[in-house]
């Protein structure tokens, strides 16, 4: 008989939502009885239970609190030691389900975590940690940009200016504290996280399971026919290079373009051969301004089924980001059978194989990534379509449906 299952994430959409709602999903057709709790939610099903918290003073406060956090936020440092639950008697719906086993994903301001061992206690229940972003195994950072402070008790917090360095170590230490006294496994979505999660002292004897992001291999698929007949109306006779347009400096977008304006000055390379395509704002954009290159915005796509169709449209997937546990793009590419071009960083190190199925670059640069690009746009078509190939088979093997739920019944055991 399957297990009944309880997930907690902030939403069911953003990027670390969306992945929690996959692996809900995925459970729901395996025949689990699989519950996803969020405190907002836009996917109108019943086994999606919303909690709708009202955070206007939190999130004045955290607003108020910006001027303590150097580098306009680029660490990410949302985790201040304010939750919207913080006693379990705002959890007694919980009563009827009846878990066996809660997974908590991304629950940053949302799930206070002492109540993690509350909720073992009085359900007796299997609790398992989703570790989609490093937030868990640090002070209050989401992104650590190399900073290995967390492996011990993030004192001498890079995030923080120094009035506000007590905040970082107290979430820390209340942090170790309750993984030292809860028995609880993780789960990790890519190797790179594997290695944090080792070297972690909050994780410190831990077991922990490599379990990747699923994608829908039935319905991320490659289909030519998008080419001549799509929502955009895009008819083009030119390679289309995707990526997603962010103004977060980790994402990469300036050395993207930098890269793009580098590879037509500097190689023989032609615009005519190639077209630049995004989903997401209008950051790059604004950067292209000054080039006379061909350039598709999207903007923010929110139907699944255009965003198969972006990927069945596009020829290349590049994920310029210098800091990032995924991107699940990454995932989604691979398994459309786009090849990928991304520096060596988050699942790029699971899901790219260099010149296989894609370019796995070592040192970040514009020039390093220009190089790459300029290598697939002369590859010849025979070439293209083997790495496209090669891709797809890739997201089968490491990302299907049948993979993911295979892989997590053998965690249960």
């Amino acid at each position: 008989m399957k297990k009944n299952i309880i997930h907690f994430s902030m939403n069911d959409y953003t990027g670390a939502g969306l992945a929690a709602f996959r692996f809900h999903k995925n459970l729901k057709k395996n025949k689990f009885n699989s519950y996803l709790v969020v405190n907002e939610k836009k996917n109108n099903f019943k086994d999606i239970i919303e909690l709708n918290k009202k955070r206007i003073f939190k999130n004045f406060l955290n607003k108020a609190e910006f001027f303590l956090l150097s580098k306009n936020n680029k660490f990410a440092f949302y985790d201040k030691g304010r939750y919207l639950i913080n006693d379990i008697r705002e959890l007694n719906f919980m009563d009827t389900l009846n878990p066996e086993v809660v997974i908590f994903h991304w629950v940053t301001n949302f799930i206070n975590p002492i109540l993690l061992n509350q909720i073992k206690k009085k359900y007796k229940c299997k609790i398992i940690w989703n570790v989609i972003d490093i937030a868990p195994l640090t002070g209050g950072c989401h992104i650590n940009w190399g900073c290995k402070n967390f492996h011990k008790k993030c004192n001498k917090c890079p995030a923080v200016k120094k009035i506000f360095q007590y905040r970082p170590r107290k979430t820390h230490l209340i942090k170790n504290k309750i993984f030292n006294n809860l028995k609880l496994d993780l789960l990790y979505t890519g190797d790179w996280m594997g290695e944090q999660i080792k070297n972690s002292s909050i994780a410190k004897g831990k077991k922990s399971y490599k379990l990747m992001i699923p994608v829908d291999e039935n319905s991320f698929r490659p289909n030519s026919k998008t080419k001549k007949k799509n929502p955009w109306n895009i008819k083009i006779n030119k390679k289309i290079i995707l990526f997603r347009s962010s103004s977060h400096l980790r994402k990469g977008n300036k050395i993207l373009i930098s890269s793009i304006n580098y590879l037509i000055k500097q190689s023989n390379i032609s615009k005519k051969k190639f077209c630049l395509m995004s989903i997401g704002d209008n950051y790059a954009q604004n950067l292209l301004n000054k080039s006379n290159i061909e350039y598709f915005n999207l903007g923010n796509i929110i139907s699944e089924k255009k965003l198969i169709k972006v990927y069945q449209l596009a020829d290349l997937f590049i994920s310029p980001s210098t800091e990032d546990v995924g991107p699940m793009m990454i995932n989604e590419a691979v398994m459309s059978g786009l090849p990928v071009i991304s520096f060596d960083i988050g699942v790029a190190k699971d899901l790219i194989i260099n010149k296989i199925n894609g370019y796995k670059i070592n040192k970040i640069s514009y020039i390093n990534l220009a190089n790459s690009i300029k290598k697939f746009l002369n590859l010849s078509r025979q070439d293209e379509e083997k790495m496209k190939k090669n891709s797809r088979l890739i997201g089968v093997k490491y990302l299907s449906l049948k993979k993911h739920i295979t892989t997590f019944n053998q965690i249960l055991k």
